[in-house]
């Protein structure tokens, strides 16, 4: 699996459990912004950045 898809499967995860929190996603069009989603919670706006990460349980990092 590629880097970016993993970028997306993560954004989407997010995104997810926001909407299951009942709040308000934005998602900006490009790549060219420092930031990924925008999250509207009790009417404050948080800019986020998604990163993909994993558990290894072999090596347990």
């Amino acid at each position: 699996m590629l880097t970016k898809q993993k970028g997306d499967i993560a954004e989407q995860a997010v995104i997810l459990q926001a909407l299951k929190s009942e709040w308000c996603v934005c998602k900006p069009i490009g790549d060219r912004f420092p930031y990924d989603i925008i999250l509207d919670i009790d009417r404050t706006l948080y800019r986020i950045q998604v990163k993909y990460a994993w558990f290894d349980e072999k090596t347990a990092n």
